[in-house]
């Protein structure tokens, strides 16, 4: 058996392993578009990761540069379930009526099975992404694209060849450490294509005869932490307008954070992700959420006044939250705490870091 050198960081690789993060974490983050010549870079790219697999790589006009990821998924499906189709020569009405429903009637037509169902997919999907985001209704995309169910069911297995572009900066960091600083003695000749297609674009679909390559977005917000986060929009956004939403890492949507004047107790305790209903509450405010939503008065001190409703949906199963007055601006605020404090002055002495009663001895302000 053959025997292995164990590897350990010297002090040098060690003092790189901060700047390199950094680096790869700014390509996660990168917003910049792509050019010509980070397409140009791609397209070779692309030609040796199908040799480095052993496969025959698509032409160059089979491998197509798409605005977003959205685009990405439905299209490669799309193209795939269309490919399928044709080269079967299985539902001819069929395939006759997604085409036109693709628009593919407004391109050239060209004899190339593989050419003509990509670009009439990747066309759809391109017009629809201003309709739809990625956590939309992939049915009703489907019905207004004409594709059917097996196209609909393409789209939704297309992440079986999905590979995530710089979306995947935090293991490509790590491979490329060993590769660039610590020069591990290994052939990387197979991952060269992999990391170069990282470091110039975003997501693609790698299918057998294309690949589809999404652009960066143009923005990408997040918080103090470095969670996908904004309150007033899309946390990222493509340049064909599609978009995700996130707040403080809890990915919501979109009219979550477009239109929180919508939200009603009732549509909140409806939400069976908690995570998300937690955001919802947020966004509507606690005093607001617990009137609409009825919330009883379980205790009250002079400290302030403790609310609970039950949330059948919620692994806590209730929601408790004090409503306290600050002496010093006269204002009100209500602050949630956990389900088994029962009493308002141990919800207080739980929102200043106290055991509860046992610790928490308040002295009357004079």
């Amino acid at each position: 058996m053959a025997q292995h050198k164990k590897y350990s960081l010297t002090e040098a690789h060690k003092a790189q392993l901060k700047p390199w993060a950094e680096k790869w974490i700014r390509n996660a983050i990168d917003t910049r578009a792509m050019t010509e010549e980070d397409r140009s870079i791609c397209v070779g790219a692309v030609k040796r990761l199908y040799r480095a697999a052993n496969l025959e790589p698509p032409l160059d006009r089979h491998i197509i540069f798409v605005p977003s990821p959205f685009v990405v998924r439905f299209a490669s499906g799309f193209a795939a379930w269309i490919l399928y189709e044709r080269k079967n020569k299985k539902g001819a009405a069929t395939y006759d009526a997604t085409y036109d429903a693709t628009y593919a009637a407004t391109d050239d037509a060209t004899d190339d099975a593989t050419d003509d169902a990509t670009r009439a997919a990747t066309y759809a999907a391109t017009r629809a992404a201003n309709w739809y985001s990625l956590s939309g209704d992939m049915v009703q995309c489907a019905i207004d694209l004409g594709v059917g169910l097996a196209g609909l069911l393409c789209a939704q297995k297309s992440y079986n060849f999905w590979q995530g572009g710089n979306q995947w900066s935090a293991w490509d960091s790590f491979l490329s450490f060993f590769r660039h600083v610590a020069k591990l003695d290994l052939n990387y000749t197979a991952w060269e294509a992999w990391e170069t297609l990282s470091l110039h674009s975003g997501p693609r679909a790698v299918h057998k005869d294309f690949c589809i390559i999404s652009n960066r977005p143009e923005v990408l917000l997040v918080d103090e932490q470095n969670r996908p986060h904004c309150a007033t929009g899309p946390f990222c956004r493509w340049r064909d307008g599609s978009s995700l939403y996130s707040f403080h890492g809890i990915r919501v949507p979109s009219w979550v954070i477009e239109h929180p004047e919508k939200m009603t107790a009732k549509c909140i305790l409806a939400e069976e992700n908690a995570e998300i209903r937690r955001v919802m509450v947020e966004r509507m405010g606690m005093e607001r959420f617990l009137g609409e939503a009825g919330a009883k008065r379980i205790h009250q001190h002079a400290m302030g006044e403790l609310f609970s409703i039950d949330l059948p949906n919620d692994p806590e199963q209730v929601l408790r939250a004090v409503r306290v007055k600050d002496p010093s601006t006269e204002g009100i605020y209500f602050l949630r705490v956990p389900p088994g404090i029962n009493r308002a002055d141990d919800a207080v002495a739980w929102t200043f870091g106290f055991d509860l009663a046992k610790e928490y001895r308040p002295v009357k302000e004079t």
